[in-house]
């Protein structure tokens, strides 16, 4: 082979040495751009979320005005969220949790392009605790849990008062630490289906001792002996109270008529018992 020849061969080996760079270079970017383009809607899904725009189901507008920032600084979480945090959710929960509105978070869950979604079950107030000495009053749960003071009573006009009670030992969101107190609370919502039929305008407290009383008071002044014991004696459950006091209120239209207002027992195992206020059934 001549000299020339190997030399022509030399020459077009070099020559297509940069063809594969620039098929490399021509192919490339249809197939990087869609990558590039994957990567960044990824980023978008699973980004930053602005704490404020959590969705809230219910609204919780009824409650408090600042419930977001309020669940904001109790889990101590900033401005922005890092929403391909893995941990985000179960956070977020506790947080919700700890809230004194909150009874239940049902569901926390992250969707695209950052959104965050969290379903709850607000507390219900069934009844207002006056504190006694003074007019303050305060709203409380059929569990006994103590509301935040400060919430728009007016809402809340129709329910019962709890009168004469001693002030929460419990701070928003527990107990409100008083065994009365606990127990009208419970009465209040055991009642609470059939306020309208009932009329209770208030629930008063009596402790001498051991004996405790729980009277409640209707709008038009008659008086149902609830619970009245001194640790000891028998009284129909709950339950068969509130049958009798509704089938009463049904016959008659309400616990006031025909010609009140009267005192009602609905304790004993005989039945239903009224006589005129004043006197003992």
């Amino acid at each position: 082979m001549s000299e020339a020849t190997t030399s022509n061969r030399q020459v077009q080996a070099k020559q297509w040495n940069w063809f594969p760079w620039l098929m490399a270079a021509l192919l490339l970017p249809p197939i990087a751009l869609p990558i590039a383009f994957a990567l960044n809607s990824f980023k978008g899904e699973r980004g930053q979320a602005a704490f404020q725009s959590i969705a809230l189901q219910p609204s919780a507008e009824q409650v408090s005005p600042n419930f977001l920032e309020e669940v904001r600084a109790l889990g101590q979480f900033p401005d922005h969220l890092d929403t391909s945090d893995a941990a985000l959710p179960g956070r977020l929960a506790e947080a919700f949790a700890r809230h004194p509105w909150v009874e239940r978070v049902e569901r926390v869950q992250l969707g695209s392009r950052g959104r965050i979604a969290v379903q709850l079950e607000y507390r219900q107030a069934v009844a207002l605790v006056e504190i006694s000495g003074s007019t303050q009053r305060q709203a409380i749960t059929g569990k006994g849990i103590v509301l935040p003071a400060g919430a728009d009573l007016e809402r809340w006009r129709g329910l019962p008062v709890i009168e004469a009670a001693p002030p929460p030992a419990g701070k928003p969101g527990e107990r409100w630490g008083h065994a009365a107190v606990e127990s009208a609370a419970r009465i209040a919502a055991l009642l609470h289906g059939d306020r309208e039929l009932f009329r209770v305008q208030a629930i008063r407290l009596r402790e001498e001792g051991l004996a405790r009383q729980l009277i409640l008071r209707t709008e038009g002044g008659s008086e149902v002996v609830w619970e009245a014991s001194t640790g000891g004696g028998d009284e129909v459950p709950d339950a068969e109270k509130l049958r009798r006091l509704r089938a009463y209120a049904r016959e008659f239209g309400s616990l006031d008529r025909p010609a009140g207002p009267y005192r009602l027992d609905p304790r004993p195992s005989t039945g239903l018992l009224r006589a005129p206020l004043g006197m003992s059934p």
